[in-house]
């Protein structure tokens, strides 16, 4: 089934159990979770990927992800999305915590006590 999206005609398959094909969003969200999955957790084998002097997979990624910037949305087009944190509360600032001493008790970065 081909689904307009972005001023052009895409495929987009409807596997079962789904009655509607994939939205377009979701489809670029899936790419990008899985090459996030491949650096971080095979980072040898992403570093081989994107060697653009020893790898043929290095320029179509680096143009797909060229290509992502205009289909994902940014943070400045999000600017108008509230999150449940931001309707009129606010959160509890966070502090960082340092390992525990030799007393056992853990203390907080930034406390301004030097630790003995």
């Amino acid at each position: 089934m081909t689904r307009s999206y972005a001023g052009g005609r895409y495929f987009l398959p409807a596997l079962p159990p789904m009655k509607r094909v994939l939205h377009p969003l979701m489809a670029w969200w899936t790419v990008l979770y899985t090459l996030s999955m491949l650096a971080r957790y095979q980072p040898p084998v992403w570093s081989t990927l994107i060697s653009v002097d020893n790898s043929t997979h290095a320029v179509p990624i680096e143009r797909l992800l060229e290509r992502v910037i205009s289909h994902v949305p940014s943070d400045r087009q999000k600017s108008h999305v509230r999150w449940p944190h931001q309707a009129g509360t606010r959160c509890p600032p966070l502090t960082r915590r340092t390992p525990a001493g030799p007393d056992g008790a853990a203390g907080r970065a930034g406390s301004g006590r030097a630790r003995r």
